[in-house]
């Protein structure tokens, strides 16, 4: 019954696998330019005809069933893909074949050969195989077999262009001549009409409300100029002038198609095609069809997916398939694709066009198609084919470092001198080598944080194929276990790995963190030139490298009013701060502490409704530091680890707090209420945190010998939100503010900290340990509530009482002598052991131990002075202690002089009795001596003699008393 009374959200309606399917179709399909996908549909055929054409009419390749076949290909893998896939004939397989005679490798050949090489790309698709393959081979490889055939094709273009061709021999036969309508001038024309249309081929971003009214109009004109289909005028040109050149050819045009049947394949045929076509074929189909088609696409079409498996896969089915039947061995190509991409092609619609335009055609007028395509211009062909040869070749030019673009140039030669295998086997080599002198003879690495273009979780409205918005309204949450943003996440995180892999070689760089929630990047320990091509490589926002970071740091309850005014609204100290999580990206905590104990508390913890982070366990323990008051628990420390700086024996590989600064900052924000404030065994008080009934989740990215690593702090930052924190703790800041006048927010710890506020989260940072002086501020944002160091009513009160009744009031947090007893004071410049001390060190500091007299000091008050070296740094007050210890002193005094008004002096825990005077006035003038405990003290000083006050000290009994 209680169920049926909660309201229902509505059912969503079961989506049919159909459907699923039909709207990746028609996404995949959609054309963004009518004219644009037709025009890109073109620049694939100076390859396809030119093979085409040389195999029918060499081998009487049947024409019709090859068109039909592609058209199926072509449609289909535009389909699947949503990029415009080009299928293109196996050119080492027709190469053999229209070398060699008809004999020697026929049909038969040419069909087993195509089978064989396509069963086997299938078989390294489904194992997984050509994945790993395509995972592990060089980017500088994949540019160097690009950028040599890409190089073939342009070289064969201007073959095309200046001599004329004899396709059935594959051999050129002499210079074309300068007029007709197959000669050098219309081929050069199509060459500069291209130009003219299409220039370089870069897109160019218009501003038009910068750019004047001419500027503008040039501008509308250039975009007219574009939109010109100039490929697909070019192939209906060709079409034209074929029918002009031969008009009888149209008396051989026959209607109806070619007659499909089975290629008949004898053991004979199966071993020449393999050996003479399918082992030479293969490299250059695992290389050119599959590893650089995938890395091309990337380039392209980074937001599309589709894997080096699934394109081996589709390349094996086509020749499993359509070599039965006699239809050419093709594949995919990443000529073709960049062909395509130059003219216009953008989607799967493109060459779906295409493969209807070849499916049409083979079922309408079959192979008598061979007489139009005998008396096609050349020329033309060599016009089409030059652009798609630079397209692919243009691919090349991220190779920015001199090692890659070395590896890249020498496999490109070796290629073109040989093979591609051949080349291929160079370039890994040289590759290894060009790794191992990196590694071993270069400069050293540095970290790095790199923004990319696209919004991360926190701010995705949508716009990627295939994922939808993970961005919600201010006043929601984003629930991060959703497949949503999982899916999205997991998209981001593979851009990063996708980005760095196809730059980089395997093993000379490190990924150290992905940030995917509040901004979107990535944190990795590369050389300085790794970082220059990362810094210009299209996508990439902005690039820094990283920085340290720094530390920055109780009856204050009672001064903010809260337990009087705040907790009792949210039922009082034990019910302050419920199932409200605070975040602390800090050094860390010590569980242990009973701040932090969970049984402590009246009302027991329960689990946290909506937290979802995790505990790391002790390494050393193996227990878990989440008790119900803390309930997560991880640290970060991977750019530590990277730049050497982390010691795990000191700072701990695990939350555990290395110097106590995150269980401080902790206690303070969210520790348990009541509990003693004790040292070296006396009690000072109770403290409490602000809310004692908060939960606490620790994010430790500081550590005690070096403070911290901003890409270390942005994952914890990062994570925190994810996890789903209320509110983030931040003691933690540059060490100093920028340098120039100007400060920036586009850096990664500024934009984190945006995303975060974006996410609901109340951001609080420590303004800094500076100040109170100018520019001394180390919180920047304008969109977190900086906290700067304030005052409270707290006063760390101690009394010296002289022997003639007079009280000094003074600073400390000591235990008390002997109630009752009183002590000789002796003062450091009078029991120096030798004189000549004096000379090396400031007696009156108390700093050394051995130049004092410790039978003048033992069981009396020793007497000390703050000089400037207290403020410089080289003696403290802790030394003081120490040394009045060693010494066998009941207790110390420090008397200040030389102070500047409105000096501040924090109190400094002892272990033995102990007091710091800011004002020696008191002690000259009976009548202000007296001084009550409940009197507030103030740090103003005047200046006296210290030999007089030496002296009358000596003259006086002292003891020490503190009020607890």
């Amino acid at each position: 019954m209680e169920s049926q009374s909660r309201t229902s959200p509505p059912e969503t309606p079961k989506r049919s696998p159909f459907t699923g399917i039909f709207h990746k179709l028609k996404t995949n399909l959609v054309f963004r330019s009518k004219l644009a996908e037709i025009n890109g549909a073109m620049g694939d055929l100076g390859t396809y005809i030119p093979i085409v054409l040389a195999l029918t009419l060499a081998k009487d390749l049947d024409l019709g069933t090859t068109l039909i076949f592609t058209g199926i290909y072509n449609a289909v893998t535009g389909a699947v893909y949503g990029v415009p896939m080009p299928v293109q004939p196996m050119k080492s397989i027709a190469a053999v074949a229209i070398s060699s005679t008809a004999a020697e490798f026929g049909i038969p050949e040419i069909m087993a050969a195509g089978i064989c090489t396509g069963g086997i790309l299938f078989v390294l698709g489904v194992s997984g195989l050509m994945q790993f393959v395509f995972n592990i081979i060089p980017l500088s490889v994949v540019r160097g077999i690009q950028l040599s055939q890409g190089l073939a094709f342009a070289m064969s273009a201007v073959k095309y262009i200046r001599k004329e061709q004899n396709f059935s021999k594959s051999k050129s036969v002499g210079d074309r001549p300068w007029l007709g309508l197959d000669g050098l001038v219309l081929a050069l024309v199509c060459v500069l009409f291209i130009v003219l249309v299409n220039g370089d081929g870069e897109q160019e971003e218009e501003e038009e409300e910068e750019r004047d009214g001419s500027r503008r109009r040039r501008v509308s004109i250039r975009k007219v100029i574009s939109n010109v289909p100039s490929a697909l005028l070019i192939f209906l040109l060709g079409v034209v002038l074929a029918f002009i050149r031969k008009p009888s050819i149209v008396h051989g045009i026959k209607f109806g198609p070619s007659k499909i049947k089975l290629v008949r394949m004898n053991k004979a045929a199966w071993k020449n095609g393999f050996l003479k076509g399918t082992i030479p074929q293969l490299p250059l189909s695992v290389l050119n069809s599959v590893v650089a088609v995938c890395k091309l696409s990337y380039d392209l079409f980074p937001e599309k997916k589709f894997s080096a498996t699934s394109v081996s896969m589709t390349v094996g089915l086509m020749n499993m398939v359509g070599c039965w039947f006699g239809a050419m061995p093709t594949c995919h190509g990443a000529g073709g694709l960049a062909g395509q991409y130059k003219f216009g092609g953008r989607s799967g619609g493109c060459v779906a066009l295409l493969g209807v335009a070849k499916l049409v055609l083979g079922l309408v007028l079959g192979s008598s198609l061979v007489g139009i395509m005998d008396k096609f211009p050349v020329g033309v062909l060599g016009a089409l084919l030059l652009f798609a040869g630079i397209e692919l070749a243009m691919a090349a030019r991220d190779m920015n470092t001199k090692g890659d673009a070395f590896v890249m140039l020498v496999c490109t030669a070796v290629s073109l001198g040989s093979n591609a295998a051949i080349g291929f086997v160079a370039g890994i080599v040289l590759c290894k080598v060009v790794v191992f002198f990196a590694l071993f003879f270069t400069v050293s690495a540095e970290i790095y944080i790199v923004t990319m273009e696209g919004d991360p979780i926190i701010s995705y409205k949508g716009g990627v194929n295939g994922f939808e918005a993970t961005a919600v309204e201010s006043d929601e949450k984003i629930d991060t276990s959703s497949e949503l943003v999982t899916s999205y996440a997991r998209h981001l995180e593979k851009k990063h790995d996708m980005l760095l892999g196809m730059l980089f070689e395997e093993g000379s760089y490190k990924k150290l963190y992905s940030y995917k929630h509040l901004i979107n990047g990535f944190a990795a320990h590369l050389s300085p030139a790794q970082a220059e091509v990362l810094s210009r490589t299209p996508g990439v926002k902005h690039l820094s490298r990283d920085w340290k970071v720094k530390k920055l740091t109780t009856h204050t309850p009672q001064f903010l009013g809260l337990p009087t005014d705040v907790w009792p609204t949210g039922g009082g100290y034990d019910r302050a701060g419920e199932d409200i999580v605070i975040g602390f990206v800090d050094s860390g905590i010590f569980p242990h502490h009973p701040s932090f104990v969970s049984h402590h508390t009246a009302v027991p913890y329960g689990p946290h409704p909506s937290y979802k982070g995790k505990c790391e366990d002790d390494p050393r323990t193996k227990v878990s530091f989440c008790n119900g008051k803390i309930i997560g628990a991880q640290h970060f420390a991977e750019a530590a680890k990277a730049a050497g700086a982390f010691n795990p024996d000191v700072d701990f590989a695990s939350p555990m707090d290395g110097d106590g600064h995150g269980s401080h900052t902790a206690a303070i924000a969210a520790g348990n209420n009541g509990i003693p404030v004790r040292m070296h065994g006396y009690e000072f008080g109770k403290a409490s945190g602000m809310a004692p009934r908060a939960r606490i989740a620790v994010y430790k990215a500081l550590y005690r010998l070096f403070g911290g690593f901003v890409s270390d702090v942005v994952a914890a930052i990062d994570m925190a939100v994810h996890d789903g924190v209320d509110i983030l703790s931040l003691s933690v800041g540059p060490n100093s503010p920028p340098a120039t006048t100007k400060t920036t927010f586009l850096n990664p710890f500024d934009a984190t900290l945006l995303g975060a506020v974006k996410a609901g989260v109340f951001v609080a940072q420590a303004a800094g340990n500076g100040g109170p002086f100018p520019k001394t501020l180390v919180s920047y944002s304008p969109w977190i509530t900086t906290v700067a160091a304030a005052i409270d009513d707290r006063r760390y009160k101690n009394h010296l009482t002289l022997g003639n009744g007079k009280m000094l009031a003074g600073i400390g947090l000591s235990p008390s002598t002997r109630p009752h007893r009183s002590y000789k004071m002796v003062s450091a410049n009078d029991v120096l052991l030798d004189s000549s001390g004096g000379n090396k060190y400031n007696p009156s500091d108390c700093q050394k131990p051995e130049v004092l007299n410790k039978k003048l000091v033992q069981g009396n008050i020793l007497l000390c002075g703050y000089s400037f070296n207290f403020v410089a740094g080289s003696a403290s007050i802790k030394k003081v202690a120490e040394t009045a210890k060693h010494l066998g002193a009941a207790g110390f005094v420090l008397v200040v002089e030389n102070v500047s008004p409105g000096t501040k002096f924090d109190p400094v825990p002892s272990c033995i009795p102990g007091i710091l005077i800011t004002d020696v006035s008191k002690s000259m003038h009976p009548s202000t001596a007296l001084l009550s405990e409940n009197d507030r003290v103030t740090s103003s000083t005047t200046m006296a003699d210290q030999h007089r006050k030496t002296e009358q000290y000596k003259r006086e009994l002292a003891s020490l008393s503190l009020p607890l």
